[in-house]
């Protein structure tokens, strides 16, 4: 056969194995179209948690540096999650091996490293709240002693779930099957922490309902927006793991769960953000009315540095608002 003819053949022959296995590994597989949505999804909820950290140090510029700590290491974390959570998406989808590459392991691992104290650091938060609104006068000392006692109960028990949940997570060699063990660890961490979510909204809303006077309605506007706000929040992030525990279940051969993964931080960091930069707004109505519609200042929930209020003031207080207005 001439030589030349061989060398025209050849650029059309028919492709072999290996070329039909690298042209299937170039085309996007399905179980990456979901994570790249949830992508999507917390890169507009990343922008959004920019935006409201810039409007808190531009508006609050007098909060305690407690609080700035709070915010910043908040925004750390997950800007953190989200650069981690970019590697893994540009890694999935330029390199041939996809899952099995390292910088895919290696960014899958970091992005939990990262998440678990977010998420401890934002309830953490919030039990601290249901710790100070709880010792106040409107709550009965057997409730606010049971109230405090689940509290602290419940961050111990956060910080031992987060700590055993990485113990396990970190020894995980793939992103999916995970092996039996990593399975009851993975449910027990994702259980636990839509339980808490949902307690802590469960018990604010329970305790911001006894703030409000039954006789006058004019007040009524910020605590209802506070129970609002911790019920969505709390359901919202506690529905968040079990949906992430739902994919997963459905197939655990795949990384759909990822699609969960790359937002739920998101909801958590702009909650606490969002929480902060309403205190102007909400402070003025907690603080002018708290002696007649509310009984709760605005110091308890923001923590600004104004005094609370005195046992005697308290007590004054509270004989005012179960004893009726004469003429």
């Amino acid at each position: 056969m001439n030589p030349h003819l061989h060398l025209l053949v050849l650029p059309f022959s028919r492709p072999t194995s290996m070329d039909a296995d690298l042209n299937t590994n170039l085309i996007t597989p399905e179980d990456l179209q979901a994570p790249f949505l949830g992508f999507v999804v917390g890169s507009l909820l990343i922008g959004v948690a920019i935006l409201q950290a810039y409007q808190y140090f531009l508006n609050y510029v007098n909060d305690s540096l407690s609080r700035k700590l709070t915010i910043m290491m908040v925004c750390c974390l997950d800007f953190l999650h989200y650069a981690f959570s970019t590697t893994l998406m540009y890694s999935s989808f330029t390199s041939s091996t996809r899952y099995d590459n390292p910088n895919v392991v290696w960014s899958w691992k970091a992005m939990a490293v990262v998440k678990t104290p977010l998420l401890v650091l934002v309830q953490s938060f919030y039990l601290y709240l249901i710790w100070i609104l709880a010792e106040n006068y409107f709550l009965k000392s057997q409730v606010s002693r049971a109230i405090k006692s689940i509290s602290v109960i419940t961050f111990v028990y956060a910080l031992a779930i987060a700590g055993a949940f990485l113990s396990f997570f970190v020894k995980i060699s793939n992103i999916s099957k995970f092996p039996l063990s990593s399975e009851r660890m993975l449910y027990i961490a994702y259980g636990s922490t839509c339980g808490i979510d949902c307690g802590i909204a469960a018990i604010m809303s329970f305790i911001l309902q006894q703030t409000r006077s039954p006789e006058i309605r004019r007040g009524r506007h910020a605590v209802n927006f506070l129970i609002i706000f911790f019920l969505a929040t709390g359901l919202l992030t506690a529905v968040t793991a079990v949906l992430s525990v739902a994919m997963y279940v459905a197939n655990p051969s795949s990384v759909v769960y990822l699609a969960i993964e790359f937002s739920a931080p998101r909801l958590y960091a702009n909650s606490i953000l969002a929480l902060f930069n309403s205190k102007s707004r909400l402070k003025v109505k907690m603080d002018s009315e708290s002696s007649t519609n509310i009984h709760i200042p605005s110091v308890w929930i923001f923590g600004d540095d104004s005094p609370s209020p005195s046992p005697s003031a308290s007590d004054s207080q509270r004989e005012e608002t179960r004893e009726p207005r004469t003429a």
